[in-house]
């Protein structure tokens, strides 16, 4: 499931950066994934709005202007080169901003590098869509309906 919502943000935010329509966008995910839920897919669209809105709201506000995070070799020595790489593609789609990446690494270096699989790292880049220190705006997809379904 996680993994799951991770691929459809992938797909989502990829699809916004190459100025794909909705319906291309939605063509791309049944074409990834065999049968997504309509509410996964609706809730990663108010998801990726809501964080680019509170990217541009906050006190910090982070601008991409043709500068590109590298990652240092300690770092990569310290998360492994797959996860680095995995970070680094939802990075380059626009997904992450560099405070994000910062954030992710300083999660993953709390633990061994034998024990972080990329299902780990899904859950990080969960954690920061589902950012739980701010208010949740009402009308939020974080929030359950009474038609959402849980397995």
């Amino acid at each position: 499931m996680i993994t799951d919502l991770v691929k459809v943000l992938e797909i989502i935010a990829n699809g916004i950066q190459r100025k794909l329509t909705q319906d291309e966008i939605s063509n791309e995910i049944s074409l990834q994934k065999r049968s997504v839920d309509y509410n996964i897919i609706a809730a990663a669209y108010s998801w990726i709005y809501e964080k680019l809105l509170k990217d541009v709201t906050s006190k910090h506000s982070y601008t991409r202007n043709g500068s590109q995070r590298i990652l240092s070799s300690e770092e990569y020595d310290s998360i492994g080169l797959d996860n680095a790489n995995y970070i680094l593609h939802f990075y380059n789609i626009g997904l992450l901003n560099e405070r994000d990446l910062d954030k992710i690494i300083e999660q993953i270096n709390r633990f061994p590098l034998e024990t972080i699989s990329l299902n780990e790292i899904n859950v990080f880049i969960l954690t920061l869509f589902l950012d739980i220190d701010t208010i949740t705006p009402p009308g939020s997809r974080k929030m359950l309906y009474s038609s959402d379904k849980i397995n």
